[in-house]
């Protein structure tokens, strides 16, 4: 039983999807209809990589991949989940959101998302091998001075926290100074998943209400609620997902627990395919470009 694990951002890459867009054509009619609706050239690689583009850029080619497997390798999941934006390109390739209204609703997403972090600037960090206690106890120590949620529990040997300058540098210190080695500062200035993003669900409640969602083709298991989304309440878990943190390992946990035994990280980079692994599974593989879609067609003999 296969479970496709869609990825987030921040593993982007310079000229992602363009050796995809030159061989598949299934993959270049995707990228041509974003186009369209974008009123971009998103073929040229200038465009896709442009930073201001980078989530419609992820939809794009982690959709145009998706009809990949399901039209050429007659390839689909049972079940699947996504890594924050990720959710997006599970919920356009579910069936239950409509492509074209995926995309222009990620792009003013992502214009929401860019707005809060001028208003409320910031750091994120992940942590390695922390009891989650002591994490909890450096924000406690960081709210003196400074503002610090957790934003995303990947792990429970990997999680990111998010704050402000002055709260992300008392917590790390803290954290330091009680023998914790392994902090690495993430390369993002958005700090998703946190309250620093209030104004931006506020934007996001508003213009999802005008979008229309399906019946999905198989069920998307959500970073917030670690549940299926369903029809009725998919509009409302989106706006939470921006100031909530995400729960990938209980996602991955819920996918195993449901009878998947392989996983496919689809999308730029292999983030969720490594943490997949690290949590102890073994049958895991990504596909972001010719090589390793062909990688997979050879383990899965397709």
């Amino acid at each position: 039983m296969i479970g496709f694990l869609f990825s987030g951002q921040g593993s982007q890459f310079k000229n992602m999807g363009q050796d995809l867009y030159e061989n598949k054509s299934i993959y270049r009619q995707v990228v041509d209809r974003s186009s369209k609706v974008l009123g971009l050239d998103m073929s040229k690689a200038t465009v896709f990589d442009d930073p201001q583009n980078v989530q419609t850029s992820i939809l794009t080619m982690s959709y145009g991949i998706f009809q990949i497997f399901k039209h050429e390798l007659e390839l689909t999941p049972s079940i699947a989940t996504g890594l924050s934006l990720g959710e997006y390109s599970a919920l356009v390739s579910a069936s239950s959101l409509d492509f074209e209204n995926g995309l222009k609703l990620v792009r003013d997403r992502s214009q929401y998302m860019f707005q809060s972090e001028k208003k409320h600037p910031g750091k994120m960090v992940a942590i390695v091998n922390c009891d989650i206690d002591m994490i909890e106890d450096a924000i406690k120590y960081a709210s003196k001075e400074g503002t610090v949620y957790i934003a995303n529990y990947n792990l429970k040997s990997q999680i990111v926290i998010g704050g402000s300058f002055t709260g992300i540098e008392r917590a790390t210190d803290y954290l330091k100074n009680h023998g914790i080695k392994r902090i690495f500062p993430l390369k993002v200035n958005v700090i998703s998943h946190t309250p620093f993003m209030e104004e931006a669900a506020t934007l996001l409640k508003r213009r999802i209400e005008s979008i229309k969602f399906h019946e999905f083709d198989f069920p998307v298991i959500s970073n917030t609620t670690v549940k299926p989304f369903d029809t009725y309440e998919v509009k409302e878990t989106l706006v939470k997902q921006l100031v909530s943190p995400t729960h990938f390992e209980d996602d991955l946990n819920y996918l195993v627990n449901s009878g998947c035994d392989t996983f496919v990280e689809i999308g730029p980079g292999d983030t969720l395919m490594k943490l997949a692994k690290r949590s102890g599974q073994k049958n895991v593989f990504h596909v972001d470009d010719m090589e390793t879609l062909n990688e997979l067609k050879r383990s899965l003999n397709k």
